[in-house]
C-alpha cells in the first residue's frame, strides 16, 4: 500500500478536482513548538462545531475527495476526533492523521488510530533527538516528550501500523544544525523503517513589520536547506524538489478548511479574506473559487513563477505556494526557499 494513490491523484489533477481535504478540527496543542505557525493555544479560542464538521465530511464524499488530512493544533485533543475519523472511514474516505505524536503514547489511542487509518497515514512530529535542541525548539516543555513521542510511534507499530504508512513530519528552522535534523531522519528510517518529510520553516499568517524580525529568526539559509533536502531525497531514492513537501499534483489537488471556516488552497496559506464555508458550504464554495484553490493558473507552463521555466523538474514541481504567500502575499510568485531557483541563488 502506498501513501498516495497516484492514479486517483492524477485524475483529480487533470480534472481540476480534489484528491485531499486538509481539515483542521482543533485549535489547541501542548507540544509547544516555538516556531508554530498557529502559535496554538492550550485553551480553545475557536474551532468548527460538530454539525459543521459532519457536513464538511459528507460534502467531501459528494465531491469525490479521496483522503482527509486531519489537522490541528493537535487533532487528537479534540474529544470526539476519532468519531469523525470513523464516519469518514465509513463513507469510504481515506484517513490521514497529522498528530504531534504525544497522544499516541496511550496504547488504546494508538490502537484506534492504527485501525481508523488502515489504508492511510499516521504522521508524527519529531525534528530532533537531542534533548538540548528539543528544549530550544519547545520551550517550557519537558524533554520527556521525546520519549513519549517515540513510545507513541512504537505503540502504532505494535498495533499493526505498517512503518511505510507512517511519516515523521519534521520542520527545519535556523535553531537546528543540519546534521541534527538529518540524524533524526536517519534514525527513524534505520530503527523503524519510517520515512520523513521536511517542512522548511514558514511563518504562514501575515505579520506586521514590527514583529517580522521575530518570526524571520527561524528561517534557515538556502545553503542549509539544500543540504537537508538533498540528504532526505538521497536516502529516500527520490528527486529533491525545492523546499516543499509535496509535488505540484498533490499541491493542486488539495484544499483546506481552517478552524474558523476559511477555505484555502492549503492549511499553510491563510489569507484573512479567504472564502468561508459558512456562506454556502464546502462544495459550492469550492466550485465558486476553484481556480484559485487549485492554483490553476500555474497548470499552464507559460505562467510558471520566475526562475521555474528552465528547471529540470518543473514537470512535477512548481515550488511551495505557501512560501510564495508568506513572502509575497501572492500564491503565484516564486518559492523564495527553493535552492534550485536561480533567482534565489543570486540574491
Amino acid at each position: 500500500m502506498a501513501l498516495i494513490d497516484n492514479t486517483i491523484l492524477h485524475d483529480r489533477y487533470d480534472n481540476d478536482l480534489v484528491y485531499a481535504l486538509q481539515l483542521e478540527i482543533n485549535d489547541t496543542c501542548f507540544q509547544g513548538c516555538d516556531y508554530c505557525y498557529m502559535k496554538a493555544p492550550t485553551v480553545h479560542e475557536g474551532r468548527l462545531d460538530d454539525a459543521i464538521l459532519l457536513k464538511v465530511i459528507y460534502e467531501a464524499q459528494e465531491m469525490g475527495v479521496h483522503a482527509i488530512e486531519w489537522l490541528g493544533g493537535e487533532p487528537l485533543f479534540r474529544e470526539n476526533a476519532l468519531n469523525f475519523m470513523a464516519e469518514a472511514r465509513n463513507l469510504g474516505i481515506r484517513n490521514n492523521l497529522w498528530t504531534g505524536g504525544l497522544p499516541l503514547a496511550d496504547m488504546e489511542t494508538a490502537r484506534q488510530c492504527a485501525h481508523l487509518t488502515d489504508n492511510g497515514l499516521i504522521s508524527f512530529h519529531l525534528s530532533t533527538l537531542d534533548k538540548e535542541i528539543y528544549e530550544k525548539l519547545h520551550p517550557g516543555r519537558p524533554v520527556s516528550d521525546l520519549d513519549d513521542i517515540i513510545k507513541g510511534v512504537e505503540n502504532c507499530l505494535a498495533a499493526g501500523k505498517p512503518p511505510q504508512m507512517m511519516l515523521n513530519s519534521t520542520t527545519f528552522t535556523s535553531l537546528q544544525p543540519v546534521e541534527d535534523l538529518t540524524a533524526a531522519i536517519d534514525f527513524f528510517n534505520a530503527e523503524y523503517g519510517i520515512p520523513s518529510c521536511v517542512n522548511v520553516y514558514q511563518f504562514y499568517e501575515p505579520r506586521s513589520e514590527e514583529n517580522r524580525n521575530e518570526v524571520m529568526r527561524f528561517a534557515p539559509d538556502l545553503k542549509s536547506i539544500r543540504k537537508v533536502l538533498n540528504h532526505l531525497y538521497k536516502t529516500s531514492g527520490s528527486v529533491a524538489h525545492g523546499a516543499n513537501c509535496v509535488d505540484k499534483y498533490y499541491c493542486s489537488a488539495t484544499i483546506a478548511v481552517l478552524n474558523d471556516g476559511r477555505l484555502t488552497p492549503c492549511a499553510t496559506i491563510r489569507p484573512k479574506n479567504a472564502p468561508s464555508i459558512f456562506d454556502t458550504g464546502l462544495k459550492d464554495t469550492f466550485f465558486r473559487h476553484r481556480d484559485w484553490l487549485i492554483v490553476k493558473k500555474l497548470k499552464d507552463d507559460a505562467n510558471l513563477p520566475e526562475g521555474c521555466s528552465t528547471c529540470k523538474i518543473n514537470d512535477e514541481c512548481w515550488g511551495c505556494r505557501a512560501k510564495a504567500w508568506d513572502y509575497f502575499q501572492d500564491i503565484y510568485q516564486r518559492d523564495p526557499c527553493c535552492f534550485r531557483n536561480p533567482v534565489n541563488v543570486k540574491k
